[in-house]
């Protein structure tokens, strides 16, 4: 996910974040379920789904902290 992407997230609405936070993880899910069974064609697929989790969730931790100083 690019810088530009990332600036994207942020512009998302608590509700459209949460959505994009499911469908981050039912696609890692799928990712990994297919490398288990040897079908994955892209493994640097795994690395970007996880960072999307990754900067999503730090996303809604900073308007938490945001919310509630």
């Amino acid at each position: 996910m690019s810088n530009k992407s990332s600036r994207a997230l942020r512009e998302r609405s608590d509700q459209e974040l949460a959505a994009a936070l499911r469908s981050a993880r039912e696609a890692l899910y799928r990712l990994r379920t297919d490398q288990a069974m040897r079908r994955l064609e892209d493994p640097s697929g795994i690395r970007h789904r996880r960072k999307e989790v990754a900067r999503i969730l730090t996303l809604q931790r900073e308007r938490e902290l945001a919310r509630n100083p």
